[in-house]
């Protein structure tokens, strides 16, 4: 069984959770390995830069929106809390994530070329993703932002109302099928 700790880093008398870190560091691996695959391909490297930009930019904000859409308690929070619609860093969905920066790139690269370009792009996306993917989800898996079901096999956490699966945990494990 795991042991459950939500793991600080501190910078000049500032903490902040290591999934913050984590989160940055998958968008700058995915921007570094996107820019260079793309001039490997000869494809501008400028234009794919930018357009990553875009697309964690626009993951940001879709993931929140979605995010806010699933809470049980939102009509409440809503009234209580407006600015939670404003803070990106209330909660994420990686769907949404997803989604959104997929759009995102899409009308970026619409804009800019024929669509038998746009994919060329997007392909390059596609493959990077899941580099970054990993870096963000081990970020899920030291907040404990996705408790699971109730259990004591050897893959749960030990969370503080008892032992259960952290799904942020699972999706690093490779599965076969």
């Amino acid at each position: 069984m795991f042991p459950y700790f939500e793991p600080q880093l501190e910078l000049r008398g500032f903490q902040f959770p290591i999934w913050t870190l984590l989160v940055v560091l998958g968008v700058a691996v995915g921007y570094g390995m996107l820019t260079r695959r793309a001039r490997a391909r000869r494809l501008d490297s400028g234009l794919a830069a930018q357009m990553v930009l875009w697309m964690a930019l626009a993951g940001f904000v879709v993931g929140h929106l979605v995010k806010l859409l699933y809470l049980p308690e939102l009509g409440s929070a809503l009234q209580t809390r407006p600015w939670i619609v404003a803070d990106v860093f209330h909660g994420q969905s990686s769907f949404g994530w997803v989604a959104g920066g997929i759009l995102a790139g899409l009308l970026y690269l619409r804009r800019r070329m024929p669509y038998r370009q746009v994919g060329e792009y997007l392909g390059i996306a596609a493959y990077v993703l899941p580099f970054g993917c990993v870096l963000a989800r081990l970020g899920c898996a030291l907040a404990h932002d996705h408790p699971g079901l109730r259990s004591h096999g050897w893959l749960a956490v030990r969370y503080p109302g008892g032992s259960r699966y952290d799904l942020g945990l699972l999706d690093l494990f490779p599965c076969r099928r």
